[in-house]
């Protein structure tokens, strides 16, 4: 029988500086607009961070990675291509040089929706009384889009939609 013997002794595997995962991102905050939101979150201070992961889900927990971000201070991102009306809940993970993916961030979440509309008809004092005069129509864009206004040349019609 051949025995083993290593030329030399074994030695306690080593922890190389910068190979334990990054801190999750801190601080992240989701602002919802129409079919998008965008994510803001602390920068990453650690010497070896590289970038950031993001992740979302239409459910609390359950998440599918839609972007990679790379370098340490681009730390924001807008997702865009959503639908509105839908709840969407996002995280965050920072890499590093390594490949090491921290925790997930804390979990946001919202609802992007199309953006508010007022139509405005406005007649310019024109009557003699010195008074102008307003009438507003608020709602979605998809609620204004069958309005009919009817107006004399004396009102003008303008839609905002914020």
């Amino acid at each position: 029988m051949r025995r083993f013997r290593p030329k030399a002794a074994l030695t306690t595997p080593q922890v190389v500086t910068g190979d334990a995962p990054p801190g999750a991102p801190a601080n992240l905050t989701i602002t919802a607009g129409n079919a998008e939101a965008a994510l803001d979150w602390d920068n990453n201070s650690e010497g070896d961070a590289a970038g950031y992961k993001v992740y979302r889900g239409t459910s609390s927990g359950n998440y599918s990675l839609v972007a990679t971000v790379a370098g340490a201070s681009n730390s924001a991102y807008t997702n865009t291509g959503l639908t509105n009306g839908t709840q969407y809940f996002f995280v965050v993970t920072c890499y590093d040089t390594n490949g090491n993916e921290s925790p997930y961030s804390s979990e946001v979440n919202g609802t992007p929706s199309a953006p508010s509309c007022n139509a405005v008809a406005y007649k310019h004092a024109v009557d003699g009384d010195g008074s102008d005069e307003y009438f507003r129509f608020s709602g979605s864009r998809s609620d204004l889009a069958g309005a009919l206004i009817e107006y004399d040349r004396a009102w003008s019609v303008a839609f905002r939609c914020r």
